[in-house]
């Protein structure tokens, strides 16, 4: 660490598009994004405490902040919490958002998705409703995705009861399939995704058990186009034995479930998925103690789940990386590469006691691979005293990326948004993007300046066939 004498000097974190949006009342975060179709960007947040109405959010491109509007769709129900859980661009009319959300009375237990049209100025065209059976008034935490004839896939977890409700839903809230499913016992959902066949469906997700051994068996699920299950592949522990740096005799990566860590899947291509997951890795020190970290790991897998190759991302260093909320991972859009190249997110803290955040500053870390997973470069960003939780990314068509996420302050959080270009640039003159934190800000007398660098780093570990 470097201190350095000062006289009255101030650097500003939020030059560029690093912007910080404090006049939040609630502890919000952030569910869902997507590029505006006039330019800028659209968000959903929503309050943790599960005791207001979600929002969407308009930005500049620029990152300026131009509209923020209260998604309260029924306000003659009881209704206490709603969220946008997810945001596309209307397949019906390219003009228009669809996006998919729910309304909770959260003392009654009654849950009730719900799906929306909006437009650029954020003005909601039409709102419905999604009709369950009785037995369905208990839903709580729930994955989307779109499938290709412009429909929501859903997954919803059924509260305190174990069990899952699959759903087709058209785009304007009808229910076209709906099928319970009651395997696995105290699970993070993860994603839903459509084969590229059609007539199927995949769903990775996690089951735990409870301490002395509290570790995860994740699996990858084919269903029919029922929801049932067809054949699942359950994911085994990941050997890493090609690092010099630490004992490859007794080192191992696990998948460990994280409350809001859930994991990302995407498909590359008509064969191959990309999964960016949580991992608590064990080794044994050189006085017989054992220790953990964490650190997150992207898989290649084929359909089935059979592993392709795999890259982790850690700090190796007694820190622990986690992945990114929601949205981890995105493909680069509009590249001059035939590469597939593509962008993760991750944050670092410096604490295993990942459910709290503390007043030095922890980095969101962004990285752009391409689809080998080699990687074109590796950033770091951060404000000083402002520990920062990073929620979704998403690929931009310049060739950028957007993270969305939540600096706790003030025992709440305000929203932030990173933008940075295709090299990692959030702006010439802002120094959030360089790998050294600085702090106090503003700086009377002395200035710390403590280097990033050491403190995390990537290695590529390639099992072909290995599960």
């Amino acid at each position: 660490m470097l201190c350095l004498s000062l006289s009255g000097t101030s650097f500003s974190q939020q030059e560029g598009f690093f912007n910080v949006y404090e006049d939040q009342d609630k502890s919000w975060l952030v569910a869902a994004a997507i590029e505006a179709h006039d330019g800028g960007f659209i968000f959903s947040q929503y309050d943790e405490h599960h005791d207001s109405k979600g929002e969407l959010v308009k930005l500049s491109s620029e990152g300026n902040l131009l509209k923020r509007v209260v998604v309260d769709l029924f306000p003659s129900s009881s209704y206490n919490y709603s969220f946008v859980k997810s945001i596309y661009t209307d397949p019906q009319n390219p003009d228009l958002y669809l996006a998919f959300g729910q309304n909770m009375d959260v003392p009654n237990k009654f849950t009730r998705p719900f799906v929306i049209r909006f437009d650029d100025e954020l003005d909601i065209t039409y709102a419905k409703e999604v009709e369950l059976p009785e037995q369905y008034r208990a839903l709580e935490s729930a994955s989307c995705q779109m499938t290709r004839d412009g429909k929501f896939l859903v997954v919803y977890d059924i509260r305190f009861e174990q069990r899952r409700l699959y759903m087709l839903i058209s785009p304007d809230g009808e229910v076209e399939k709906l099928s319970e499913c009651h395997q696995d016992v105290g699970l993070v959902l993860g994603n839903l995704f459509e084969h590229p066949q059609g007539g199927r469906y995949g769903h990775y997700r996690e089951s735990f058990f409870q301490p002395p051994s509290p570790l995860v068996r994740t699996r990858l699920f084919t269903l029919d186009e029922n929801f049932d299950t067809i054949s699942f592949k359950e994911f085994t522990n990941i050997v890493v034995d090609t690092l010099d740096y630490v004992d490859p005799t007794n080192y191992t990566v696990q998948t460990f479930a994280i409350s809001n860590h859930c994991p990302s899947l995407k498909l590359l291509d008509d064969t191959t998925l990309l999964i960016y997951e949580c991992n608590r890795e064990n080794k044994s020190s050189t006085n017989g103690s054992s220790q953990h970290e964490y650190s997150t790991v992207l898989f290649k897998t084929d359909l089935e789940g059979n592993m392709l190759d795999y890259h982790i991302i850690g700090s190796w260093n007694d820190h622990y990386d986690l992945p990114a909320g929601l949205n981890s991972f995105d493909f680069a859009k509009n590249t001059l590469s035939p590469e597939k190249l593509l962008y993760t997110c991750n944050m670092e803290l410096s604490d295993e006691n990942h459910y709290y955040y503390y007043n030095e500053p922890n980095p969101i870390v962004v990285t752009k691979m391409d689809e080998s997973f080699d990687v074109v470069w590796q950033r770091y960003y951060s404000i000083p005293s402002y520990p920062l939780r990073a929620h979704y990314i998403l690929a931009t068509s310049d060739g950028g990326c957007l993270v969305l996420g939540s600096g706790h302050k003030n025992d709440h959080y305000d929203v932030f948004a990173l933008k940075v270009d295709s090299e990692g640039s959030v702006g010439m003159d802002d120094v959030s993007a360089c790998p050294y934190l600085f702090y106090p800000n503003p700086a009377q007398d002395r200035l710390h300046l403590q280097a990033m660098a050491w403190k995390a780093s990537t290695c590529k570990a390639s099992r072909q066939g290995n599960t």
